[in-house]
């Protein structure tokens, strides 16, 4: 019973429906419908068409959202790697900058090349004979080492006093006394002339000026390698 009533339903489903509509005396026309198997088919049709469209968008949308992405990350790594070379350019530009700057520390060593008899207070120990003079900062024209930059020095000078005699000195900076000197004093009862050394640690600006001067009137001092000035950056 139940499958006679199904093949009847799906006969009627497949099978064209034709029906007469009159209006009045007028001829009839024939109409035919449609099954509503194929208005399924059609639905049905619609419905994978939306799907296949929709599917193909997503795997467009992923598809440059995936471009997007790899873009950007590139883009990202290229500013990563562009600073990091940077970074590092800077850092080796600073390494030589300060390798070379420690190629250029002033050093110098000048010694007496005239005995001393009569120099009166506060004048300037000249230190003739130049034996080293890294960077020009000595002149020994006037006995004055001028810094080329800011900076520590370390400075020494020694003096050789003749028996019986005294030859203090001073360094100053820029005209002002340091506060070291070199008591140079040659004891009457020794057998010897008295050597005697002193050293500065002076921090100093771009432009300042160092000496040696003497610290009483009429000291001796003997010349040649026994006294002599000294100095370098530190």
């Amino acid at each position: 019973m139940v499958t006679t009533v199904f093949t009847c339903t799906l006969y009627l489903l497949l099978t064209p429906v034709q029906g007469n509509t009159c209006t009045g005396d007028s001829d009839c026309e024939d109409i035919v419908t449609m099954p509503l198997l194929d208005n399924m088919r059609a639905t049905l049709k619609a419905d994978l068409d939306v799907r296949n469209m929709n599917d193909h968008l997503k795997t467009y949308i992923a598809s440059e959202i995936k471009k997007g992405f790899e873009n950007a990350m590139n883009d990202v790594m290229k500013q990563i790697v562009n600073k990091g070379i940077e970074e590092i350019n800077a850092t080796i530009a600073a390494a030589i900058q300060e390798s070379l700057a420690d190629d250029d520390k002033a050093a110098f060593l000048a010694r007496l090349e005239n005995n001393l008899s009569s120099l009166s207070k506060h004048s300037t120990l000249i230190f003739q004979t130049v034996l080293t003079n890294i960077g020009d900062g000595y002149n020994p024209s006037n006995g004055v080492f001028t810094s080329k930059r800011k900076g520590v020095y370390f400075f020494s000078w020694t003096t050789l006093t003749k028996i019986g005699n005294m030859f203090p000195t001073e360094i100053v900076l820029n005209g002002n006394q340091v506060g070291v000197k070199n008591h140079g004093y040659g004891n009457r009862h020794s057998d010897h002339n008295q050597p005697s050394t002193q050293n500065a640690v002076v921090a100093m600006q771009n432009g300042d000026r160092v000496w040696i001067r003497a610290s009483i009137n009429n000291g001796y001092c003997f010349a040649d390698q026994w006294t002599s000035f000294s100095g370098f950056e530190i």
